[in-house]
């Protein structure tokens, strides 16, 4: 694999570093510290490493540097040694891979980290405890192909939902519906009103998630599983504001601005009713 001039590396506050993408203009990670945003804003509140059973299944949508996967395995071994994980990891974009030659953290992180370049490198890894398997593709397609027992629980990572609507619709999350259990929870960093709206829409509860580095609350979101409660005005608040129309994507083939268009055309629409129950 070789390097384009699409992602540029920026280091972090933890002293692990990220990626900026040029063509979304955007970062991978909280400047703040990337390996702390996978554990504190994933691996942690997910609870995956409490699962009382012997195996853990775990799904992550953007894998990006790896990081979220690595944190899971490295707190496997400190909390839950006997717990095995099989963790499915989707990616889009294989020119990132690449980059991960230069990851170092300098302790024993690197020694995990060697089998994230292999899971990379050839879609499958196993180490003391786990496995992984990566699927490179549009997570709206590959997803459909994840086979096995359902999940325990989701690291939704992938772009915002401004610059990466496809991975926050309704119809997506419904997809995620079919693949995880009651009690799973899925972490994602995103609190925008439209991502939890979808998610309700699609089955779920959703609650704050943890906020890391200085940014704002992330969302939990669960069937029937144990998250914290949205306020009372929080909700009250999701329900009327017109910004939280969902994104829509009823074929999950759309392209973005096709997306992002019928949002538009939604919030337009749910801003007349709004406004004509309000005249006098």
């Amino acid at each position: 694999m070789t390097r384009t001039d699409r992602y540029i590396r920026i280091d972090t506050g933890d002293g692990t570093y990220s990626l900026l993408d040029r063509e979304l203009d955007e970062a991978m990670h909280s400047r703040s510290g990337a390996y702390d945003e996978a554990l504190r804003k994933h691996v942690l509140p997910s609870r995956a490493l409490e699962v009382p059973r012997a195996t853990a299944r775990v799904l992550d949508i953007g894998f990006g540097l790896g990081y979220n996967i690595l944190a899971l395995i490295c707190e496997r071994a400190l909390r839950a040694p006997s717990l095995r994980l099989e963790i499915v990891t989707i990616e889009r974009d294989a020119e990132i891979f690449p980059h991960l030659a230069d990851v170092r953290f300098g302790d024993d992180r690197d020694a995990v980290y060697d089998n994230i370049r292999t899971l990379a490198n050839r879609g499958i890894a196993d180490g003391p405890g786990y496995t992984a398997i990566l699927r490179l593709g549009d997570a709206r397609q590959t997803i459909r192909h994840v086979d096995g027992a359902p999940f325990d629980a989701v690291f939704l990572d992938p772009y915002s939902p401004a610059k990466n609507p496809e991975l926050w619709t309704v119809d997506f999350f419904l997809l995620l519906r079919a693949l995880v259990s009651d009690e799973a929870i899925i972490t994602t960093y995103s609190s925008a009103p439209q991502v939890r709206e979808a998610l309700c829409e699609a089955g779920f509860r959703v609650g704050p998630g943890p906020s890391v580095g200085g940014k704002r609350e992330g969302t939990l979101a669960t069937v029937s599983g144990p998250i914290p409660k949205l306020t009372a005005e929080a909700l009250e608040l999701l329900r009327d504001d017109p910004r939280s129309t969902p994104y829509r994507d009823p074929g999950l083939h759309s392209t973005r601005e096709m997306i992002r268009a019928g949002r538009r055309d939604e919030m337009r629409s749910r801003r007349a009713v709004k406004k004509d129950r309000q005249a006098p």
